[in-house]
């Protein structure tokens, strides 16, 4: 094209050194100077936002170089990319959870034993590795030993009061409380289901299969093997009960 300077008119045109046009010298001989981009046109003094995925550098502990990147989308920088961790109980988000729900009306604490030493030892089985997210006990209090309640309060376990009147109140609970862990959480949580009602096979099926979640079932002697086979590990009450010690009463002075 033609330099459209009206003062430059009657001035010798040049070829341009930017590409095949003319230009006047005067012109040629200017400084360039940049042009304003779109985007700082439209956004004054304040950075454009980026919606584009960003690369970050990804090291795999294997000698990869720095060369390798995974692409994640700039819109999940802090946010939280698992559904567990508790990051606000300075507990790490890279430990997994583990969830116990107890049907204690299927699986009951053997009388005259001691409640707290049956909670002790499924934490100190089943927990490795893990941090306790959930640990709820389903039962109609009124009918459970007051001395039962009251260990259980003691070690942190959720009692979930149901009314053993209605019909499958303690299975509709569990099942409540065993999907909103699955909400909650995500793989590779646990879950550890101490029941042996063959009605909760359809739930520990879709948590280990649908969610990916370990499955662990700790059943009593005749548990079904259509609510076995769902479970990656189980475990007979029994065993986890063997050996346990008397309650100690502590009478009041």
């Amino acid at each position: 094209h033609f330099c459209s300077n009206s003062l430059h008119l009657n001035v010798e045109r040049t070829v341009c050194g930017n590409g095949a046009h003319f230009c006047c010298q005067e012109c040629f001989l200017q400084p360039k100077i940049s042009t304003t981009s779109e985007s700082e046109k439209a956004w004054p003094k304040v950075p454009a936002p980026h919606a584009a995925s960003v690369p970050v550098p990804i090291c795999n502990g294997c000698g990869t170089s720095s060369d390798a990147m995974v692409l994640k989308p700039s819109t999940t920088f802090g946010k939280a990319t698992h559904k567990y961790g508790s990051p606000e109980n300075g507990v790490p988000e890279n430990i997994p959870p583990v969830g116990v729900f107890w049907d204690i009306e299927n699986c009951s604490v053997p009388s005259g034993r001691s409640a707290e030493a049956v909670v002790q030892r499924i934490r100190s089985r089943f927990f490795q590795g893990h941090r306790e997210a959930e640990f709820i006990c389903v039962c109609d209090i009124s009918k459970e030993s007051r001395v039962v309640i009251q260990e259980l309060n003691n070690c942190q376990v959720t009692v979930a009061h149901i009314n053993a009147t209605a019909k499958n109140a303690a299975d509709d609970k569990l099942r409540q409380s065993l999907r909103r862990f699955a909400e909650t959480h995500a793989a590779p949580a646990t879950v550890v289901l101490v029941s042996s009602d063959v009605n909760f096979a359809s739930e520990l099926s879709d948590l280990r299969h649908r969610h990916g979640f370990q499955v662990v079932l700790v059943h009593g002697n005749h548990a079904s093997s259509a609510l076995l086979q769902h479970a990656h590990r189980h475990v007979a009450f029994q065993e986890i009960t063997a050996d346990l010690p008397q309650r100690v009463l502590v009478k009041a002075q």
